[in-house]
């Protein structure tokens, strides 16, 4: 397979390789055996409990720009603006710790990272400055919050 020129994968069927373009699974239902199809589209009777410890990763990648609204702009001092994303626990998990990897950030204060008490979520606060508008400077964060999970029954 073909994505900008390059080869991102080798597919071993000579008619699929290269061809570069998407095609619609509702175009190409009518092509697969119905037995298929009919499987596909039932649901199993019992979700499966969650099982042993699992290792997900959320990504952080905000910036704060101020825009550059025009002469008015060059008496007006950076602004500095609250960020507070947080992250669910997969279904039936909860987070009992995390690792926080930060790959790139400037501007960033107050930076608190903590799991809720419930384990439910982890949330991530800080606040990103950025320069008046007619300077251009930003504030950014960039990083990987990599949880461990346990299901909600374990200790």
């Amino acid at each position: 397979m073909v994505r900008g020129g390059t080869a991102v994968a080798d597919v071993s069927d000579p008619t699929v390789m290269g061809l570069g373009f998407c095609v619609s699974l509702g175009l190409l239902k009518p092509k697969i055996p119905a037995e298929l199809v009919a499987g596909a589209s039932t649901l199993p009777a019992q979700t499966p409990a969650p099982s042993g410890e699992a290792r997900i990763s959320y990504s952080v990648s905000i910036t704060k720009e101020t825009p550059f609204k025009g002469v008015q702009d060059f008496g007006r001092p950076s602004t500095t603006q609250h960020y507070s994303p947080r992250f669910a626990a997969q279904r039936g998990y909860k987070i009992v710790k995390y690792d926080y990897i930060e790959h790139s950030a400037t501007k960033v204060s107050n930076l608190k990272v903590a799991v809720s008490p419930d384990g439910q979520f982890l949330g991530v606060d800080f606040d990103l400055t950025s320069g008046p508008g007619y300077d251009r400077w930003r504030g950014w964060l960039t990083a990987t919050l990599t949880t461990v999970q346990v299901p909600k029954e374990a200790k």
